[in-house]
């Protein structure tokens, strides 16, 4: 029996809270540094928990590579262009370079970006004493479509458009499972690449809760803290409980051993090669 192919991350790319990239987060774990703080994206005064680890809209430098096609769709779409931007560029890879005709893409995301007039007037259009008006509805919803909702509302629309805008053409994956997606995405690169299906694979998660029906959602689960006069104390100090987040990662590896390529349609062609020269690498 062959040995499993080696794996190893050769580029990571972070937008997180406190942090615009790998190298600031690692700096903020090692110090102690806490990200959770007062909301101020939007007024939180009236919400039970009022404090979040946010992360600030990234600058764009990174991700300028990657095109104009990723941009005005939120800041998921936003999180995760920069990240994957960071996470070629550590790798030493282009966007549309040789190597992505075979590279692979798995991306976890959430349910999408949704302004909060977007959904809510709608539905107080729709709401009326004898039931459900799906007619005003539908009327006050397409009036207050701000642009790309389509994209914007589809989390494998992102999977797809960042590996047009990579030029990747191996296997592509978006998954949505919750706290786990990420883990998850990391996990199927891992096998694409230990399979022979891709050589290199762009893997992560980008999302954001921070917004006003996410955070209700999550106050009315029980699940986040109130701590809200020392957001920074230690967890267990005080009333327990998580915090709100918002960020993406993305990240890379290699691998050792000969194998199947992908067509560019992501399915498996003949071996092109044999021996043990070839490598392979995981962006996430």
């Amino acid at each position: 029996m062959s040995p499993r192919r080696r794996v190893v991350v050769t580029g990571v790319g972070v937008v997180a809270p406190g942090a615009r990239d790998a190298s600031a987060l690692w700096a903020n774990l090692l110090g102690g540094v806490s990200a959770v703080g007062p909301i101020r994206r939007f007024d939180a005064s009236t919400f039970p928990t009022r404090i979040a680890a946010e992360a600030d809209d990234p600058a764009g430098d990174a991700a300028t590579q990657l095109g104009p096609d990723l941009g005005e769709r939120g800041r998921i779409w936003a999180f995760a262009a920069e990240a994957a931007a960071q996470a070629l560029a550590g790798g030493g890879l282009a966007p549309h370079g040789a190597w992505a005709a075979t590279a692979g893409l798995s991306l976890a995301t959430g349910m999408g970006t949704y302004g909060h007039a977007e959904v809510f007037f709608a539905a107080a259009a729709g709401a009326s004493q004898n039931g459900f008006d799906g007619r005003a509805f539908s009327e006050e919803l397409r009036r207050g479509l701000l642009p790309h909702a389509a994209d914007r509302q589809s989390p494998g629309a992102l999977a797809s458009r960042l590996a047009r805008a990579a030029g990747i053409g191996g296997p592509r994956m978006a998954s949505m499972t919750a706290c786990a997606g990420g883990t998850q995405a990391i996990g199927d690169a891992l096998r694409w690449i230990r399979r022979g299906e891709a050589d290199v694979v762009l893997a992560g998660a980008s999302d954001s809760e921070i917004y006003p029906m996410g955070l209700a959602s999550f106050c009315l689960l029980g699940a986040l803290s109130r701590r809200n006069g020392e957001p920074r104390a230690p967890a267990g100090h005080s009333t327990r409980g998580a915090t709100a987040s918002s960020s993406a990662r993305a990240r890379g590896s290699s691998s050792s051993r000969s194998g199947s390529t992908p067509s560019r349609g992501g399915r498996a062609s003949s071996p092109r090669w044999r021996g043990s020269a070839r490598p392979a690498t995981l962006l996430a």
